[in-house]
Parts: structure tokens; C-alpha cells; sequence
């Protein structure tokens, strides 16, 4: 088996009286598998917060149900928050 990236093989062959001859190559394993993700199913719409227009997510019911990868998982960010959940982050 061989792992993600490149592995040089060499070949040695040995005769009778000790001659060698060597032969090598490279195994390239390339990642070619595109990452899976489920996306929440959201509501319609949602009331604006109290004396505001503006939706402060509560939880993280917006959030992908999930996600999956042949390898690993880099990252999961969304282009609203810059990170991987909806729900509002407090500051302290």
C-alpha cells in the first residue's frame, strides 16, 4: 500500500556471484476524490431580532449536517462568518 505523495521503489536484482543491477521509479498517489458535504435545510425565513433587522443565529441548526473525505478534512468555512458555524460567537 502506498500513502499520499511520492514513494521511490528501487529494485535490486543479485546473480549468482554477487553482481547487482538496480532499477527505480517513482509511485505518485494523488488525492482525486472530491470532499463530500451535507447542507442544512433552512427555514423559509426567520423573524428579524427584537428592535432590529437582523437574524442573530441562536445555535447551529444552520450549520452543514455533515462532511466527509476520502484523506482528511482541511477546513470548513462558511463566506458569511469566515469560520465553520452560523451561530453567533461571543466576544468576552
Amino acid at each position: 500500500m502506498f500513502s499520499l505523495g511520492t514513494t521511490n521503489v528501487v529494485w535490486t536484482i543479485t546473480d549468482g556471484s554477487g553482481n547487482t543491477a538496480t532499477c527505480s521509479y517513482n509511485v505518485v498517489v494523488v488525492d482525486t476524490q472530491n470532499p463530500t458535504i451535507t447542507c442544512a435545510t433552512p427555514a423559509t425565513n426567520y423573524a428579524a431580532d427584537a428592535g432590529a433587522c437582523t437574524y442573530t443565529v441562536p445555535g447551529t441548526a444552520l450549520d452543514p449536517l455533515s462532511t466527509g473525505d476520502n484523506c482528511s478534512i482541511l477546513s470548513v468555512v462558511n463566506d458569511k462568518t469566515g469560520t465553520s458555524t452560523l451561530q453567533e460567537q461571543c466576544l468576552t
